[in-house]
């Protein structure tokens, strides 16, 4: 049987490279290394090296998801879609997900709740265009419902006011038709209803 001749870290410090009769046969991070008990000397058969390249891919996808995942909360869809855009076998797939979801980092009311805050804060819009935008983001209604009750929201003209107030500036020195054209128009690409947009009108003009 092969024998572990070398083990080598890498550049990265979780991983070391494993050494079968000098030739180089696969990394693993440390954590497999320890857990497998894996030294100089050791033989391994071929069911044992096949289980520790599996691993080792494993390992490897989920350090990859783990930055991405980490770079700002996701849902569960968009986890999905980066594993189907990185071509990633559905078992290690179910694997890294499974470990993603005990370290608590797959949370779809999570998400929601951070999504309408950032909405809130940086981008206001109304109600029916943030949950269809979470809808896009694979969130269901009944988890979408929840996270508005759990999120300080405004109404939808407040939040029109809001946006109105910002844009007001560069409108204020047109004629009152004109102003009042461009406003409308302004809410109506943001997703504010028409009674919504007429409400700010009368509150500016």
């Amino acid at each position: 049987m092969p024998q572990i001749t070398r083990i080598v870290q890498q550049k990265d410090q979780n991983r070391v490279s494993v050494y079968l009769d000098g030739k180089f046969a696969f990394g693993v991070t440390l954590e497999s290394l320890l857990s497998n008990h894996l030294k100089v000397g050791q033989e391994l058969s071929g069911g044992q090296i096949d289980t520790l390249k599996e691993q080792s891919n494993q390992d490897k996808v989920f350090t990859r998801v783990l930055r991405f995942v980490t770079s700002r909360p996701h849902s569960e869809r968009e986890i999905k879609l980066w594993f189907k855009k990185k071509k990633v076998d559905e078992v290690v797939q179910g694997v890294a997900l499974n470990r993603l979801t005990k370290l608590g980092l797959v949370d779809d009311l999570a998400f929601a709740k951070w999504w309408i805050e950032q909405r809130t804060v940086f981008r206001p819009k109304p109600q029916k265009i943030l949950k269809y935008e979470l809808r896009i983001k694979g969130i269901r209604d009944e988890i979408i419902e929840e996270a508005l009750g759990q999120t300080e929201t405004q109404t939808d003209l407040e939040i029109a006011i809001r946006v109105a107030e910002k844009r007001w500036p560069r409108l204020r020195a047109l004629p009152e038709k004109e102003a009042r054209k461009k406003l409308a128009e302004f809410l109506a690409r943001r997703g504010f209803s028409w009674e919504t947009i007429k409400k700010v009108l009368t509150r500016f003009l």
